[in-house]
């Protein structure tokens, strides 16, 4: 439902983690995110976004998949091993398929360049799957 400044009102109080190398990408990330009422919190590289996962407790993940140093599969894989939180993988490599490990690790993949509204619809409808909402973090 939407309020009157355009705003979900499921999201008010929803904090989503975005994690890309790219400042950016990050940045236009972050004000799509408010515009759809969410509170972003932001990580330049996986290291990062471990502790910005542990220390703000997020209700969602976008990560992008090719970072240096630690990439978004790794990043993925260690969340896997402490939380189900929702997880969107964004990919430069538009038309190319996923390998099937990496389908366990994420619940949505979305091409670069993201169109912002399709990234919004998406958030909202991993943010409503009642199934995951209020579990915890705990990555150490």
């Amino acid at each position: 439902m939407m309020s009157g400044n355009g705003t979900d009102a499921n999201a008010m109080g929803k904090k989503v983690l975005v994690v890309d190398d790219q400042e950016l990408v990050r940045e236009v990330l972050a004000d799509c995110l408010e515009l759809g009422g969410y509170e972003p919190c932001l990580a330049s590289n996986g290291d990062e976004g471990l502790r910005q996962l542990h220390e703000h407790q997020p209700d969602l993940v976008i990560t992008d998949m090719r970072m240096p140093g630690m990439d978004g599969y790794e990043f993925c894989r260690l969340i896997r091993n402490a939380s189900s939180v929702p997880i969107i993988m964004l990919t430069g490599l538009a038309g190319a398929a996923p390998d099937a490990p990496s389908l366990n690790l994420v619940d949505a993949f979305i091409a670069k360049p993201v169109k912002l509204q399709e990234l919004l619809a998406q958030v909202g409808a991993l943010l409503s799957d009642d199934r995951r909402v209020g579990e915890g973090v705990s990555v150490q």
